[in-house]
Order: C-alpha cells, then sequence, then structure tokens
C-alpha cells in the first residue's frame, strides 16, 4: 500500500502557496474609477462610532449624486456595532463615489466603514483591523460575546470586503482570532494591518501621507475644492442628548415632572417641565434614527392614559396601563433593532442595558418624588411653590393651625393627590391626603398635624363641618 503522508504534505504545500499567492490573485479588480472632474464633499469622521456620527453620514451620502465624490477622514479606535452596520449600508448604497483616508486609525468598527469605501487610502502610520464584538455589561464594562455574535460579525465584513472587491478572509481574521491566513496571521491572533500589509495584501489601494498623495494617487492634477460639511446645530444636539449619562437623566427629569404634577399638583408647572424632558429625549434619539415613529405614538398614548387617570381619579388600570407604555417607549428609544437583529442586540447587552437605564431612571425619580414630598412642605419655599400656587393665602402660625385643627371637619380646597390644601372652620391648611387621593370640594376630617401640614382623612358622611364639637 502506497503511504499517503506524501500526499498529504504535497496538498500542505499547495495550500499555503495559495495563500502566499493571494495577494496577488485574490483581488484583481483594481483601484475603483473615481471621477477625476467634479464636487468633492469631505467628512471628518473622529471619535467613537455611534449613534450620532451614523445619523450624520447617512444624512450626507443620501443627498450626494453619482458623479461626486465623498471623502472620509477616518480615525476611530471603534464603537457600536449597529451604529457601524448603519454606516456601512449606507457606504455600500451610496450613489457618489467614496474614499476612506485613514488618519490614522480604523480599529473595531472603524475597520468595517474602511472596508465599505470605493477606495481606502492610508497615512503611512496607519493601523486597520481589530475587529472582534464585545458586549456592554449593566456595570458598563466590557466582555466576551457569545460565538453567534462572532460569527454574524465576521460574515458582515467578510461581505462587506467582498463587496468592495477585498479578500474576505483577511476580513474575517480582523474578527476571529481562530481565522488564520499563512504568511500574515498566526491561529489565535486578531489580526491588525499596518500601511504596508494593507496594501501588499490589497486591503488598501493608496499610501499617503498628505492631500497632495492622495489626490494624486486617484488621478487628480491638484487639491480639489473641497466641500467640509459637519454635523447641523440639530444633530450635534441630538448627539449630545443621546449620550449615555444625559438620556438617563432626561429620563428621570420627565418621569419626575410627570410623578408631581400626579401626586402633588404644580398647576401643570411640574408636567410641562417633564415634559420638556421626555421631548428633548425624543428629540435627540429620533435624529439619531432611535426613536421612530411606534416609539413616539406609544409615548403618546401612554402620556393620554395617565392624563385620563389625573382627571378621573381611581381608575388605576389607565394610570398603570399609562406607565407602562410611558417606559416601554422609552426602553424601545435606547436601542437600534433596524441595523442588527434582535439575537446580536440581546447578546451585546443592548436591550438589558435600556431596560436597566428606564428602571434606574425610574426608581431615581421616585426617591427624589418622595423627597420632595417630605421636605418640600416643611420648608417655606415648598409651601410657596406648591400649595400658595393653587389656594393663596395669608400665613399665620401654621403649626399652631394645624394642631388647633386635629378632630375637626372641614373641606378640600384642592385636590390632595396626596397634598393640597383645605379649610377647616374658616382656616385654610396646608394638608396631606392619609391616602393617595381626596377629590376637591371632599368632605375631610383633620387626624393629626405634622409641623405645620394637617394629615386628613375622606369622610363620606356626617354632619356639615363646623356643627360638631372641635375637641
Amino acid at each position: 500500500m502506497v503511504s499517503s503522508a506524501p500526499l498529504r504534505a504535497a496538498l500542505r504545500l499547495a495550500g499555503r502557496a495559495a495563500w502566499l499567492l493571494l495577494p496577488l490573485a485574490a483581488v484583481s479588480v483594481g483601484q475603483p474609477r473615481i471621477p477625476t472632474a467634479g464636487p468633492v464633499t469631505q467628512l471628518e469622521v473622529s471619535g467613537a462610532v455611534d449613534h450620532g456620527m451614523a445619523a450624520f453620514v447617512k444624512r450626507v451620502l443620501a443627498e450626494k449624486q453619482r458623479g461626486e465624490v465623498v471623502l472620509l477622514e477616518l480615525n476611530t479606535l471603534g464603537g457600536r456595532l449597529d451604529s457601524a452596520l448603519a454606516i456601512r449600508d449606507a457606504l455600500l448604497g451610496s450613489e457618489a463615489a467614496t474614499v476612506c483616508w485613514v488618519r490614522p486609525r480604523a480599529i473595531s468598527a472603524g475597520a468595517m466603514i474602511a472596508l465599505a469605501c470605493d477606495v481606502l487610502a492610508l497615512t503611512p502610520d496607519a493601523s486597520l483591523g481589530a475587529a472582534t464584538p464585545v458586549a456592554l455589561t449593566l456595570g458598563g464594562e466590557m466582555a466576551p460575546v457569545e460565538e453567534k455574535v462572532v460569527s454574524y460579525v465576521r460574515t458582515e465584513m467578510a461581505n462587506t470586503a467582498a463587496a468592495r472587491g477585498r479578500p474576505r478572509q483577511i476580513a474575517e481574521a480582523m474578527v476571529d482570532p481562530e481565522v488564520e491566513i499563512p504568511g500574515l496571521d498566526e491561529k489565535g491572533k486578531l489580526l491588525t494591518l499596518d500601511a504596508g500589509r494593507a496594501l501588499q495584501w490589497k486591503v488598501a489601494e493608496i499610501e499617503a501621507g498628505t492631500p497632495d498623495d492622495l489626490w494624486r494617487a486617484l488621478g487628480r492634477d491638484a487639491v480639489p475644492h473641497l466641500d467640509r460639511i459637519v454635523p447641523s446645530a440639530a444633530e450635534q444636539l441630538a448627539r449630545f442628548l443621546s449620550l449615555p449619562w444625559v438620556a438617563p437623566l432626561l429620563i428621570a427629569l420627565g418621569l419626575l415632572g410627570i410623578a408631581v404634577e400626579i401626586f402633588h399638583p404644580q398647576g401643570g408647572a411640574a408636567a410641562v417641565g417633564g415634559l420638556i424632558a421626555l421631548g428633548l429625549f425624543f428629540f435627540g434619539h429620533h435624529v439619531v434614527n432611535l426613536a421612530g415613529a411606534e416609539e413616539i405614538s406609544l409615548f403618546v398614548v401612554g402620556l393620554v392614559l395617565l392624563a385620563i387617570e389625573w382627571w378621573l381619579p381611581g381608575h388605576t388600570v389607565y394610570g398603570a396601563i399609562g406607565i407602562q407604555l410611558v417606559l416601554v417607549s422609552l426602553a424601545l428609544g435606547l436601542v437600534n433593532l433596524e441595523s442588527v437583529p434582535l439575537r446580536v442586540a440581546w447578546s451585546e447587552g443592548w436591550i438589558q442595558h435600556a431596560v436597566a437605564t428606564v428602571a434606574g431612571s425610574l426608581l431615581a425619580s421616585m426617591a427624589a418624588l418622595a423627597a420632595l414630598i417630605r421636605l418640600l412642605p416643611a420648608s417655606r419655599l415648598g409651601r410657596r411653590l406648591i400649595l400658595e400656587a393653587t389656594v393663596p393665602t395669608p400665613r399665620t402660625d401654621a403649626a399652631d393651625l394645624c394642631l388647633g385643627a386635629v378632630g375637626m371637619a372641614g373641606t378640600a380646597l384642592t385636590d390632595l393627590r396626596p397634598y393640597g390644601r383645605v379649610d377647616v372652620a374658616g382656616r385654610k391648611l396646608d394638608a396631606r391626603a392619609e391616602h393617595d387621593f381626596v377629590r376637591r370640594g371632599s368632605r375631610i376630617r383633620v387626624l393629626r398635624a405634622e409641623g405645620e401640614c394637617a394629615v386628613v382623612r375622606e369622610e363620606l358622611a356626617g354632619p356639615p363641618p363646623g356643627q360638631e364639637a372641635s375637641g
């Protein structure tokens, strides 16, 4: 029997030879043709790849036509996968010719953006690659993701490279350290390319240290006039409003304003402030393509149900459903499920992080509400802001008035949610309902005094106020 060892050795040798010839044979389509005349738009794409960056790049590319050139000056250490995918899709679908000039880094999500351009140019000190995905834990730390997410991103990177005529295997090696490319990358190491190797292996087309070098390599005699586009004021504001620490603050302030108006009426001032905060949240997340019509509609329906509960108290089902719809709309407004599958969003930790953000903001607003309810009625400023806005009255010694009214009956001058104003024997008192709600005009009885605030209970029957003993 003839041994198969020489045959296996020959096959291994042939395989290695094929890999070594890949730089010459795998990509033979040559440099894509770039218009040598016509307008050129320049975008500076730097910093973290996030929702704001994606919305800006998508908006500019959608405005460009065939025959135009868009130059992306790219410098990023990475960012969100969904944002990188959104930019990648916009680049692949653009009618204009796209040139990416890496100055000097396109790492992680930046590598996907770079590979999606028609022409990829690098400065001599540039680096490109290291695109393995990581998950965001609830504590804000990075953690490894499941194999299925790595597989998904590896496929997306490979497809991006192939769409522009670049080697699929090299793109896969940037994502998955298990991918081995003989002569270029060892198994177990994540691939990052410098400018020289990127050119050698046909991943990039141009090495350019200066604008003159770049445009000369693109067939232009001189540096063209560049239309430098920067994010609009609305996009800059939206990018700020969608920052990871700003969004929870807006949610907490918004929920606090609504809760204060429900439980401690401010004549509408607290509700207006809360709605402004939540409006800013939805504005920012709508501009960066997170909160769409569905999320905003859910939010509006939730507000309508809360308004019904406010005007017709006692039907708790409206309030319960309303607050649930509001919270769900806020959580959905934090997650992009259009660019990535649901399983990837879950594995990346985006869904859990959105839920934790809304839950944390809700708890913070409830804690602030409890503090306000406890502290404001006992302060002169709080009484002026909260109670006298509804029923102004000259003040005497409020604590003595409340103490002297214990056991007496009276009438609610305002809705008590649970705070408001009552009339006891002609004396106007700050009051708190023992239970959740007392409607304006209801008969009440003072149970005890808490400083300058009377604790009252609604009475459904009995003699008119003033006709019973005050003891």
